[in-house]
């Protein structure tokens, strides 16, 4: 049985980790994205990638983004991609990469974010809702 327990929280940093990123995001999004919409987001908001690792294996990741809103150029964060390996789900993973996301973005003054799934995802809404 999985467990939380050594799992480090680390920023993107490199162009080497485009493939971690992928890995597991392509594993578990219903919707396939071509590498340069990874390198869109990692080379623009690296530090709005964070990876879970436990020990050299990626065991989550949440991807995001941040931009002014157009009518008033308040910034708004963009949650794009969150996946959890399946055997480490219902530990606090996801939301602890939700949490250190949100964290990050306050520091910015981010004043709102937002994020999509699909209805059918019941794990991700309970997450969300959260």
């Amino acid at each position: 049985m999985a467990d939380a327990s050594d799992i480090t929280y680390v920023e993107y940093k490199e162009e080497a980790q485009i493939e971690i990123v992928k890995k597991i995001m392509e594993k578990y999004l219903s919707e396939p994205y071509p590498v340069y919409t990874y390198r869109y987001f990692l080379t623009t908001w690296p530090d709005l990638c964070i990876l879970a690792m436990k020990g050299t294996e990626c065991i989550g990741c949440i991807v995001s983004k941040i931009s002014p809103q157009k009518s008033t150029k308040a910034l708004k964060g963009y949650i794009a991609m969150l996946a959890v390996e399946e055997e480490y789900r219902r530990l606090g993973l996801g939301r602890k990469l939700v949490q250190l996301t949100l964290d990050k973005m306050k520091k910015m003054d981010v004043s709102e974010c937002v994020l999509e799934t699909e209805t059918e995802n019941l794990a991700a809404l309970r997450l969300y809702e959260s």
